[in-house]
């Protein structure tokens, strides 16, 4: 999954995500065997102040539509290519990233911890259950209180990578219990367009340098 923000160019972006979900971009502890993220994908990006996502449960390296998106330009992107849990259907409302009002999300990881509350998703991921538990938060409290908080009461996850979007402001967490290098973020840069990702994105010329395990990091593209 990837978040960028700034002066965001959509091409190197989908480039990346396409190399990450072939299992050809870095090496880690899953890829012994390829490890493809084949079950679907989805990007999200700001147009006129409001998301606009594109979804399609096709691999995101066999589907013409995401060559589409090459060419657009925006402040605020969000994307990301699944890999179904076993069992786990395939469909467009597994798919993330998911969204609701203000808000777009994606996560990287298993979480088994029972996730219930005062909301009814649309599909039946523990990624978009996730996502409604931090927006209930949230109606309590601070939108940084209600991300940790809802990520501290955690106990039983591989990974609990989450991106959370507005347009204008965007949070990104790194936080995991197994796999380090496959649950790595990393953080580059380059002429006004920073970029959060699950891997180093080849070929971009940015500086890249990762995320330590529970960090947590604050977009906000009003201040500059």
């Amino acid at each position: 999954m990837i978040l960028a923000a700034g002066k965001v160019e959509m091409g190197p972006l989908i480039d990346g995500l396409i190399r990450m979900a072939l299992d050809i971009n870095e090496k880690h502890e899953l890829n012994e065997r390829p490890y493809r993220h084949g079950d679907g994908w989805g990007i999200a990006y700001v147009k006129e102040g409001k998301w606009t996502v594109v979804k399609s449960v096709m691999p995101c390296y066999a589907d013409k539509e995401i060559m589409k998106l090459r060419k657009v330009r925006t402040t605020m992107a969000i994307l990301h290519a699944r890999k179904a849990s076993p069992g786990m259907p395939i469909s467009i409302e597994n798919t993330h990233p998911f969204q609701s009002k203000k808000w777009a999300f994606c996560h990287n990881g298993a979480v088994w911890d029972k996730l219930n509350g005062n909301f009814k998703t649309k599909g039946n991921t523990d990624s978009e259950r996730l996502f409604y538990t931090i927006l209930q938060a949230m109606k309590k409290g601070k939108e940084l209180e209600a991300i940790t908080g809802s990520l501290d009461r955690l106990r039983h996850f591989t990974g609990a990578n989450i991106i959370l979007a507005s347009p204008d402001r965007a949070f990104a967490v790194a936080r995991f219990n197994r796999d380090e290098k496959y649950y790595t973020m990393n953080m580059g840069e380059k002429d006004g367009m920073l970029v959060i990702s699950s891997e180093t994105l080849r070929g971009t010329g940015m500086k890249w340098k990762p995320m330590a395990n529970g960090d947590i990091v604050e977009l906000d593209i009003r201040k500059n």
